[in-house]
């Protein structure tokens, strides 16, 4: 069954990915299949442990993104085998949300990535292959909006309000302001 999806998932992503490439016009659907394998070699006190090292699959995520109409946008990046923390398939949804542009100025709002910035933070975790123990601790996609202005194609300005992920159990009611 895994096995049925996975080329399926495969089939559909190269199909969308050859539409797309022929055709330069918005698409209503772009699909992705992101993964990576790794080869880890564990030691233990310069001994290595042999039941820990070997080839590993890190990450499979499928995303999903396209245009609704001339405005707005939407994108969503599901990783496939993330561990679920409070048993919900959501926590391994890194990023759902809707985009709508007004020119220069765009508006979005869902899950997303918290602007707190960092070289981190700045890449997919499937291209990370060394994380600080703040990356491996504090979430970086959270439910928020934000809205951002942009001066040019590569300069823009974005102020982000979204649940602080530095909150905990305890005490979910913690917002962050970020300006990025």
């Amino acid at each position: 069954m895994r096995r049925a999806i996975c080329t399926a998932l495969i089939a559909l992503s190269i199909l969308c990915s050859k539409a797309q490439a022929n055709d330069n016009e918005e698409r209503l659907l772009t699909l992705r299949l992101e993964t990576r394998l790794d080869y880890q070699r564990h030691w233990l006190d310069g001994t290595t442990v042999k039941e820990n090292t070997g080839f590993e699959g890190k990450f499979i995520n499928i995303r999903a993104d396209g245009n609704i109409t001339d405005n707005l946008s939407y994108s969503w990046r599901q990783r496939l085998n993330k561990e679920h923390s409070d048993r919900t398939f959501f926590d391994a949804t890194d990023w759902v949300y809707l985009n709508y542009n007004i020119g220069q100025w765009s508006i979005a709002g869902g899950k997303q990535v918290v602007a707190i910035g960092g070289w981190e933070y700045d890449r997919a975790p499937i291209d990370l292959y060394g994380c600080s123990v703040f990356w491996n601790n504090i979430p970086c996609y959270e439910i928020g909006a934000s809205a951002g202005y942009s001066f040019t194609e590569s300069d823009k300005l974005t102020f982000q309000f979204c649940e602080s992920p530095f909150y905990t159990r305890d005490n979910r009611d913690m917002y962050s302001y970020n300006l990025l």
